[in-house]
């Protein structure tokens, strides 16, 4: 009760203070003779708010920063220090005319993450260019706030995507978690998007910069106490961000395992991994041919040396355009070799990716036992054990054991 009469009083002292500088610079301007008394001044209890607005059309996340009527807001400058959401640090803009009192500003972050915006905005009172004054709030982004957030009824539900279970005094804690990271605060809010009762809860969303599809459903279907927790989603690095989230920040436990299930992936990996094959052996082949291309090289030198010695130009010329051919043959031959390790490189990186992703399905121990038979999967080239290794993680390794 104590700390809120200091914040009344410290917010009252500021309001004073505002005014009586405002009084200050007035007489100020009367002593020079420079006051215009037709100016109009900004309200003491002007206030600048910001909200997020979905987007669809332009597949972004809006951020609109308007201001009280009777002021103008000339610039809004957006800095985004703790996240790469713009280009530059900060995100600068202007308004188009001089009569707007909101500005909106695009937020198309390339990664999900959460991050503290903080705003300046540049207001004047309306019909005034020469005096302005600025004012700062702070914006939160929520980590995933850049889902478009739809109704059950309007919804397809991805076929994809992880299942885990957790205990039912985690349950509350989840869903808390879960409305506060994809900024449903109002209570409100939340019965018009998901469907929430004591033993159930269901958010569905599609994001905004890709079209990604996500759905999640914790119920307790045998009323038992033992929560099952269903994502659906075609992305399973998005799948592996949200799981991570739960796990770390939101439950912080010290284990989880689950099953996955992303059969577009997985068909991408397997295909992935049979290319890798082909390069390896299009690399290796390549490698035994500009051997004996090296070979060959150095029997024509020899050869056009004597021809030179002897005076036979005939032959030398022969030897050179022999070299030259084998020469052109050599270039070729290190292009494709070129190709097929970029080819390799790229292959991969992107089987590191969803080995990554596979082992953030999962935390402590399971997480690593993920990597390990993904690891041995790969050095035996088993390509059916690797992906029984996503899917199922330290399950496939115990019916493994046994």
């Amino acid at each position: 009760f104590q700390d809120n009469e200091n914040d009344k009083m410290r917010e009252e002292l500021n309001r004073k203070q505002f005014e009586l500088r405002a009084l200050e610079e007035n007489l100020k301007r009367v002593k020079e003779g420079s006051l215009d008394y037709g100016t109009p001044s900004i309200s003491s209890q002007t206030k600048v708010c910001a909200v997020f607005k979905p987007n669809e059309h332009e597949n972004c996340l809006d951020l609109i920063i308007s201001v009280d009527k009777g002021a103008v807001i000339r610039t809004v400058i957006v800095y985004a220090l703790e996240a790469n959401i713009f280009e530059s640090e900060c995100f600068i803009a202007p308004a188009k005319s001089n009569f707007d009192s909101s500005i909106t500003v695009p937020i198309r972050p390339s990664k999900t993450v959460k991050a503290n915006l903080k705003i300046q905005a540049l207001v004047s009172a309306r019909g005034e260019n020469e005096h302005s004054h600025v004012y700062e709030i702070t914006k939160t982004l929520h980590m995933f706030q850049l889902f478009h957030l739809l109704k059950a009824n309007t919804f397809q539900k991805p076929l994809s995507g992880v299942r885990f279970n957790i205990t039912s005094t985690m349950f509350p804690t989840l869903v808390s978690g879960l409305r506060s990271r994809f900024g449903l605060v109002e209570e409100n809010e939340v019965d018009s998007v998901c469907k929430s009762t004591a033993s159930y809860f269901e958010l569905n969303a599609v994001h905004l910069r890709d079209k990604n599809h996500l759905s999640i459903i914790i119920t307790d279907p045998n009323l038992s106490g033992n929560f099952e927790v269903s994502i659906s989603t075609h992305s399973i690095h998005l799948a592996a961000d949200i799981v991570q989230e739960i796990a770390t920040n939101i439950l912080n436990l010290e284990s989880l395992e689950s099953s996955a299930t992303f059969a577009k992936d997985f068909n991408t990996l397997e295909q992935t991994l049979m290319s890798v094959k082909e390069n390896k052996s299009i690399c290796s082949n390549l490698t035994t041919d500009m051997a004996d291309y090296s070979h060959t090289i150095k029997t024509l030198i020899v050869r056009a040396e004597d021809s030179r010695m002897f005076g036979d130009m005939i032959s030398l010329q022969e030897n050179f355009q022999d070299l030259y051919n084998i020469n052109q043959e050599l270039i070729r031959e290190h292009q494709k070799r070129c190709t097929a390790h970029g080819a390799l490189i790229e292959s991969l990186k992107y089987t590191n990716e969803i080995i990554q992703s596979a082992a953030k399905l999962r935390q402590g121990k399971p997480k690593q036992a993920v990597i390990q038979a993904s690891r041995k999967a790969l050095q035996t080239n088993n390509i059916e054990m690797l992906i029984q290794s996503i899917a199922n993680g330290a399950q496939f390794k115990q019916q493994e054991n046994t």
